[in-house]
């Protein structure tokens, strides 16, 4: 697989696939144990901002949300199909999020909500993508997407506001600053942090705050999915949770805490792998994560 952190990831569409985006923009499809990278976006030369801010697989492609527009992956040819920027003169452009509904591309970018065509065979023409706004929702930029039980769920700093119908109409707000939100099931997870702590809020269609999950573990959430009575939330600071009646527990995969930058040695059929590196520098990175040891298929 690619080096670096994993940032995002997505499941095919009635597929077992998953698509896994790291924080240099590699990507890797991940089947079983296959790994088939694409290191397309990555490896290019373009100029700008080529970070992945989401990813959407819809039908035969992968779409990733960039500071440069929507990349469109063909995991079948393993290479990039095209580009889209949905801005007002076809340049570069920030995309935050991407979702599919009622035959519409929706992106949320700088310049606010974007609608096309998803049948539409110019994409890549700008002139293509229109630019919402009324009925409750402002001009300005969007950071944010998702798609809860049919409806369009828009974020605008830490605010959210859900489609119905032909309006929008905001969602119950929380002081707390927002850090990040999806949709799960029927619900919206909305993750929240400050002062150091953090909850999630779970909030239905309807607009309803049905449950809030707080404990001392969640610290700064990123994201959230519901698992029956349980949650899963991957909180920045903390790494996995799992929370289930009221109760939280750190849970740790069978692998390394983080990237092991240094050096790898094999020995009497173990793996030892140095988390610690220096910068081109030759200085220290405060890497605190020390020495990881791969035995017997457990690390």
């Amino acid at each position: 697989h690619s080096e670096g952190k994993a940032r995002l990831m997505t499941r095919e569409p009635g597929g077992k696939r998953i698509a896994l985006v790291h924080q240099n923009s590699n990507l890797d499809i991940l089947d079983g144990p296959k790994v088939t990278n694409i290191p397309d976006l990555m490896l290019s030369r373009v100029n700008g901002d080529k970070t992945v801010y989401a990813i959407l697989w819809q039908g035969s492609y992968i779409y990733l949300s960039t500071g440069i527009g929507i990349v469109v992956v063909d995991p079948a040819k393993r290479e990039i199909r095209d580009t889209y920027r949905p801005s007002l003169n076809g340049a570069d452009i920030r995309v935050n999020g991407l979702v599919a509904a009622d035959g519409f591309l929706y992106a949320a970018t700088a310049e606010g909500l974007k609608r096309a065509d998803a049948n539409a065979a110019t994409l890549s023409d700008y002139r293509r993508w229109e630019t919402l706004s009324g009925s409750g929702l402002a001009a300005g930029a969007c950071q944010g997407l998702a798609l809860l039980s049919g409806e369009l769920v828009v974020r605008r700093g830490d605010s959210l506001l859900i489609r119905k119908g032909t309006s929008w109409r905001p969602l119950p707000m929380d002081a707390w600053p927002v850090t990040g939100f999806n949709a799960s099931g029927d619900r919206l997870l909305v993750c929240h942090s400050q002062s150091g702590k953090g909850k999630v809020r779970s909030i239905d269609s309807a607009g309803a705050v049905r449950e809030v999950l707080q404990t001392n573990d969640i610290s700064l959430p990123r994201q959230s999915v519901r698992d029956g009575s349980a949650h899963w939330v991957a909180d920045q600071n903390n790494g996995l949770l799992r929370i289930e009646g009221g109760r939280s527990e750190r849970v740790f995969p069978n692998s390394p805490i983080g990237t092991a930058s240094g050096d790898l040695l094999v020995d009497r059929g173990q793996v030892w792998a140095a988390a610690g590196s220096v910068n081109d520098a030759w200085n220290y990175t405060y890497n605190p994560n020390g020495l990881y040891r791969l035995k017997e298929d457990f690390w």
